[in-house]
């Protein structure tokens, strides 16, 4: 191992920061008037997500095909239908108050940060068109907004934690596992040192209490290594919603072979990731 590659795995404070760029809201956004924003006429639009609110100096077009994008390849993947209607969204600069607000509530010290919500098919997202950051985060949420539409909400949110965001964390990165991709430098850093990926705590887990760097990094490599491996997560989400309360079994009988165990899928998975940072830090 490189002496270069010895010091990426002595910043793991500094990854668990960058990578939270996602936050599961502990708030119902009471100070942003979504409605207010609603009223007016789009900025602009497709047959995938409908712009209320941009600052002036914001490329529309780009952040539209970004987002379209990623939301194409959810809905290709899982064999998810075009949506019946756009996807609302209200995005601001982080000078706006609402904008603010986000980022406050959220606690995100990057200056970016992102919300969807899937009860009324908003997206929230605030952030300076110049950060690299901005568009990693629209494409995050533009994932999730894909992946939510496959679900009936009768008995609300149905899909697990580690498949919504590790589904929208892989995507987000545009499916690019080598690129200089944190989540997997944190995930070799946490396997490094012993600890394990531990899928069936995740399974067990479906809405955590508490969220951390490392929860979003297993997750992403839960979620990439059944993506990569062709498994039929479709089928598995169409089951999940019909008996939500056998998550573990489920995944075994669907997400498994015969002959596989979760330990031995997990074994697999660690050494597909550990070989994938390889190829990554070949390329600094």
């Amino acid at each position: 191992m490189t002496s270069f590659v010895k010091n990426i795995f002595l910043l793991p404070i500094v990854l668990l920061w960058l990578l939270s760029s996602c936050a599961i809201p502990l708030f119902q956004d009471k100070n942003i008037d979504v409605h207010h924003y609603l009223q007016r006429e789009p900025v602009a639009e497709n047959d995938y997500f409908v712009i209320y609110h941009l600052p002036d100096d914001y490329n529309h077009w780009n952040i539209l095909t970004e987002m379209t994008n990623v939301a194409k390849k959810v809905r290709t993947w899982l064999g998810i239908d075009p949506p019946a209607s756009p996807v609302r969204m209200m995005i601001f600069s982080t000078e706006e108050p609402d904008g603010q607000h986000l980022l406050k509530r959220n606690h995100h010290r990057h200056k970016v940060a992102g919300l969807y919500r899937h009860n009324n098919r908003v997206l929230l997202a605030t952030g300076q068109a110049t950060n690299p950051r901005f568009l990693t985060v629209l494409r995050h949420e533009a994932a999730h907004a894909a992946l939510h539409d496959l679900q009936p909400y009768q008995n609300g949110n149905l899909i697990p934690f580690w498949l919504d965001e590790g589904t929208a964390a892989l995507f987000e990165s545009e499916i690019n596992i080598e690129a200089n991709n944190e989540r997997l430098t944190l995930l070799h850093y946490h396997l490094a040192k012993g600890r394990p990926l531990d899928f069936q705590s995740l399974i067990d887990n479906p809405t955590p209490r508490t969220t951390t760097g490392i929860l979003y990094a297993r997750s992403w490599g839960l979620v990439a290594c059944l993506y990569f491996s062709g498994r039929p997560v479709k089928l598995y989400l169409d089951e999940l919603f019909q008996h939500p309360q056998n998550q573990s079994e489920l995944f075994r009988k669907i997400l498994l072979a015969n002959d596989e165990s979760l330990e031995m899928f997990e074994t697999t998975c660690r050494q597909w990731l550990i070989k994938k940072l390889s190829k990554q830090t070949s390329q600094l």
